[in-house]
């Protein structure tokens, strides 16, 4: 139960990172960010359209990792409840 408990935060997390991170930098906070007013030398960089899709891509990461964990949760789960032999599904990468 435990295990389960703290995938499901992990995958929340990802998924919610990523949400953030994709929509973020496009939004109207992101130029008005106190700390470009410190770092004025940063601020043409930061608000470069580069960066802004840079930090957009981390995001599709970040979803990407949450659905890749689902899918080998799940792939696990069907194994272990299938009966099948966990050895024989193990990926041939050569």
């Amino acid at each position: 139960m435990r295990v389960r408990l703290v995938f499901a935060i992990y995958v929340l997390y990802c998924i919610e990172v990523g949400l953030f991170l994709i929509v973020f930098p496009w939004m109207e906070l992101w130029w008005r960010n106190p700390v470009l007013d410190w770092l004025p030398g940063v601020r043409p960089w930061v608000l470069s359209p580069w960066v802004r899709g840079a930090v957009s891509g981390l995001g599709v990461a970040n979803l990407i990792v949450a659905v890749a964990e689902i899918a080998e949760y799940v792939r696990r789960r069907c194994i272990r409840t299938s009966g099948a032999d966990p050895a024989d599904s193990v990926r041939n990468y050569g």
